[in-house]
């Protein structure tokens, strides 16, 4: 999954050191103001809605937070002739290709992880971000959850 362009804190409205508690009542007070039910045919909220969701899909996933963290760390390539290419990036800059060899399509390092392709660099395919979520106890809590906040809304 590539890392979304987004400061998913902000999207959240909370501090990087957020805990899972905060997390997850910053997202309910976000998303039942958000959601389309609410706001029928707004798309502006139901483009909120999504980027909140995805937001909460990561920064409440232990191991995808960290990865988010990770690529947040990383410097910007200000080569825009590069932008998205970390191979041609680092054969400018004469360092060795992220990922090594396994990149070059050899089987991976024991201890080491393929990257996953992507679209758009910086894009993240939500349907797959969601879907992923959803599937965990956590992501099944979390919509039930929603489902009563939105019940309480009268939605």
């Amino acid at each position: 999954m590539a890392i979304p362009p987004k400061d998913l804190y902000a999207v959240l409205g909370v501090d990087e050191k957020a805990g899972p508690e905060e997390l997850r009542r910053a997202y309910l007070r976000l998303a039942v103001q958000y959601h389309p039910d609410r706001n029928s045919g707004d798309a502006e909220a139901e483009e909120r809605f999504k980027d909140i969701s995805q937001a909460y899909a990561i920064l409440s996933d232990s191991a995808a937070r960290a990865r988010y963290e990770r690529g947040r760390a990383r410097p910007a390539n200000p080569n825009p002739a590069t932008r998205g290419r970390p191979q041609a990036a680092a054969a400018e800059s004469g360092r060795p290709r992220p990922g090594g060899p396994e990149s070059a399509g050899e089987e991976p390092r024991p201890g080491r992880v393929r990257p996953e392709p992507a679209g758009e660099p910086g894009e993240a395919n939500f349907d797959e971000v969601l879907a992923h979520f959803f599937k965990t106890d956590k992501g099944r809590e979390t919509l039930r959850d929603l489902e009563g906040e939105l019940r309480r809304a009268g939605l």
